[in-house]
C-alpha cells in the first residue's frame, strides 16, 4: 500500500501518491507522467499517472530518485547518463537480479541496459522504446544465446549468438 509515499528528484521536486496503490509482495507497478499512450512513450498500461510538470527523471544529465515515507528516506539512487552508467537512446535501464538491495542499487555496475531485441520493444514497431514496463526485468547476467556475453555485458540481442558486440555484419 503506497498511499502517502513520495518520489522526488535531485531538485526536491516530486509528488505524493495520494491514492490507494497496492503492490503485492513480488508485484509490480508502472508509474508514468500520463496514462495517455501518445504522451507516455506508448506504455501498454499505467497503474498511476503523476503530475509531469513537477517531476521529471532526466536521462540527459545527472539525477537522483528518492523514495520517501513521511520524513523517512526509504531508498535513493543517484545516476547519470555518462559512463560508467549504462545509457542509450530509447532503452531503459534495469537493476540486476543479483543486486536487489538498497546499497547495491547505488552502484552503476548494478544496472544494465534493456536489450534492443524486438521482444523488449513496447508500443509497437517504430516507437524505439525498449524496456519491460509492467513485467519482470530480464535476468541480465545470464547468457541466453551462448556467445559468452549477457545483456549486462552489452549483448544487444541475447537470443541470437551471431548478433552482439564485435559480431561481423552479414549483408544479405
Amino acid at each position: 500500500h503506497l498511499d502517502g509515499w513520495q518520489l522526488t528528484d535531485a531538485t526536491g521536486r516530486g509528488f505524493t501518491i495520494e491514492s490507494s496503490l497496492v503492490v503485492p509482495a513480488g508485484g509490480l507497478a508502472v508509474l508514468a507522467a500520463s496514462d495517455v499512450a501518445s504522451i507516455n512513450g506508448n506504455l501498454p498500461s499505467v497503474d498511476l499517472a503523476y503530475d509531469y510538470d513537477h517531476f521529471i527523471l532526466s536521462s540527459t544529465d545527472d539525477d537522483q530518485l528518492v523514495l520517501w515515507m513521511g520524513d523517512e528516506v526509504i531508498d535513493e539512487v543517484a545516476y547519470s547518463n555518462l559512463p560508467p552508467w549504462p545509457s542509450a537512446p530509447g532503452r531503459s535501464t534495469f537493476l540486476r537480479w543479483t543486486t536487489p538491495d538498497a546499497d547495491a542499487n547505488d552502484l552503476a555496475e548494478s544496472w544494465c541496459l534493456t536489450s534492443a531485441e524486438v521482444a523488449f520493444e513496447y508500443g509497437g514497431e517504430g516507437w524505439g522504446n525498449h524496456g519491460t514496463p509492467g513485467t519482470p526485468n530480464p535476468a541480465g547476467d545470464e547468457d541466453e544465446d551462448g556467445d559468452g556475453l549477457s545483456v549486462c555485458d552489452g549483448d544487444c540481442n541475447d537470443s541470437e549468438a551471431g548478433i552482439g558486440p564485435g559480431a561481423l555484419e552479414v549483408c544479405g
